[in-house]
């Protein structure tokens, strides 16, 4: 989290941390990101619900340019595994974030 203070000053502190082993079935680098997005959304969800604060925004970072891809795509079907997922993280954030 990253809070100005009223003179401006910056500080910033870690809030939550959360990690998941990859599965032991074969699976693809693009859908492991997917994943790795989907606890990324969940993890700020629960935040924002347990937080007295107001949060004026959220901002998610990955290295992947497939899942941005993903979250855009409004014209192609995906596979059902894909398509649940974006889903999910279309539900819980923007576009923008």
């Amino acid at each position: 989290m990253r809070q100005f203070n009223t003179s401006g000053k910056v500080s910033t502190a870690f809030m939550f941390g959360q990690s998941k082993a990859a599965p032991i079935k074969i699976t693809s680098i693009p859908q492991l990101e997917l994943c790795g997005t989907v606890l990324a959304v969940q993890a700020v969800n629960k935040i924002l619900k347990e937080i007295d604060m107001k949060i004026n925004e959220v901002t998610f970072f990955t290295n992947s340019k497939v899942v941005p891809g993903y979250i855009r795509n409004k014209s192609r079907p995906f596979y059902v595994y894909i398509a649940n997922r974006v889903e999910l993280i279309r539900r819980y954030s923007g576009t923008n974030q």
